[in-house]
């Protein structure tokens, strides 16, 4: 990640700022939208949930 790289926080304490942490959260949760930020499986749609469309009808 270039936050890594280029943020002194970082590289004083030698592991991730706040402000890396958050950017390693929206990734992981890019990267994998079945689970949410926290890493618990999000809830899955219940089958059919979605009603058929206008044009489908008749």
């Amino acid at each position: 990640m270039e936050h890594l790289k280029n943020c002194p926080a970082c590289h004083r304490h030698g592991r991730r700022c706040e402000q890396a942490e958050q950017l390693v959260r929206v990734y992981l949760a890019d990267a994998n939208p079945v689970r949410s930020a926290d890493g618990a499986r999000a809830p899955e749609p219940a089958a059919g949930a979605a009603p058929d469309a206008p044009e489908s009808q008749g």
